[in-house]
Formats: structure tokens, C-alpha cells, sequence
């Protein structure tokens, strides 16, 4: 079966139908096979973009199309005070990776896992750092803790004791730590 052949002037190239076939001669005319199935008729046209338009807004409800993270966010206070700087960093109490992120100036929080916004739902372990000045090489790690502004215990997940519960959607979970007295 021969498909048609409809000639078009060249400045009409980008206007063909996707998955056409296009033969450009020397002359300023070309030559667009068209198969059946990329004739589509104009209703059909507009019921395909209500259906997207209506597709991308559940994906929008559903923050995200079921990609199952929740977005977790807050502030970072030490004994009532907005940190300044530093990182937070989250560990899974079961297996999973690390999320983390960095602490704004006005001490806000955005976690991250790897380049995805969020994390997925579970128990955590948060910790904090927020240290004068980067470590040296070949320090210690006693003397890389003693760089950190904040209490110690916050520093690693065997001595923070900042337990979080991530719940599926949006979570503000606020991280107050408090120095020793």
C-alpha cells in the first residue's frame, strides 16, 4: 500500500506530523509521506491534551507523581537560637541512604537524598555540624569535634539523640539542640 505524498513548500518543515517520513529535494519543496496513523483529526488532537492537562494535575496532587518522598523541611536552633550555618544530616534507623542538607543563615533546612528533594518515609537519626573551620588534613577526630560549635552529642548518629519520624507528605520538623548546663 502506497502511503500519500503531499508536497509542502520547505518553510512548512517544522509543521509535519511526528514519526513522518520527509525526502528533501534540491528544488525548495519537499515530499512528507504520511502514514494513517499520524493523521489524527482535531477532537482527537484536543481529547489528548484535556487528558494530559488533567494527567499532570493528580500528578501535581499527589505531590509528585507516587514517587514516594516526603518533603521534609524546618529550622535549626541551638538553645533557641537560628543557627547560622552548618549541615544537617539524616540517617535511617533501618537500612537506607543518607539525606542531608545544608543549613541556611536564617537556620532553615531542606533535606536532600542524593539530587531528589525529600526522603522516604521511616525513622531517622538526625545530626548536626556546624564547625569554625574545615578540618586539616591528617587531624584527629577528636581534634575535627573539638572544631564544632554545636554540643558534640549532636555530631554522630551513635550519640544524637534527635530521633525523627518522617511522615509520607510535607513534614516541618523543627531541630532544637541544647548545650550543656
Amino acid at each position: 500500500m502506497n502511503e500519500p505524498i503531499i508536497r509542502r513548500p520547505i518553510t512548512e518543515l517544522l509543521k509535519t506530523a511526528r514519526g513522518a517520513t520527509i525526502h528533501i529535494t534540491p528544488s525548495y519543496m519537499y515530499d512528507v509521506s504520511v502514514k494513517e496513523a499520524d493523521l489524527m483529526t482535531e477532537s482527537q488532537k484536543h481529547l489528548n491534551r484535556y487528558f494530559l492537562v488533567a494527567a499532570l494535575l493528580v500528578c501535581a496532587a499527589s505531590q509528585g507523581c507516587g514517587d514516594g518522598f516526603s518533603r521534609v523541611g524546618g529550622i535549626v536552633s541551638l538553645d533557641g537560637k537560628a543557627l547560622e550555618g552548618g549541615t544537617v544530616a539524616f540517617y535511617a534507623v533501618q537500612s537506607g541512604p543518607l539525606s542531608y542538607s545544608d543549613i541556611g543563615a536564617d537556620g532553615s533546612y531542606q533535606i536532600r537524598t542524593a539530587s531528589r528533594e525529600g526522603v522516604m518515609p521511616g525513622q531517622y537519626v538526625a545530626t548536626v555540624s556546624w564547625r569554625s573551620r574545615p578540618p586539616s588534613p591528617g587531624m584527629s577526630f577528636r581534634e575535627i569535634l573539638a572544631l564544632e560549635k554545636v554540643p558534640i552529642k549532636y555530631c554522630t548518629r551513635q550519640t544524637s539523640d534527635l530521633d525523627i519520624e518522617v511522615e509520607p507528605g510535607k513534614n516541618n520538623i523543627d531541630l532544637k539542640l541544647v548545650s550543656k548546663k
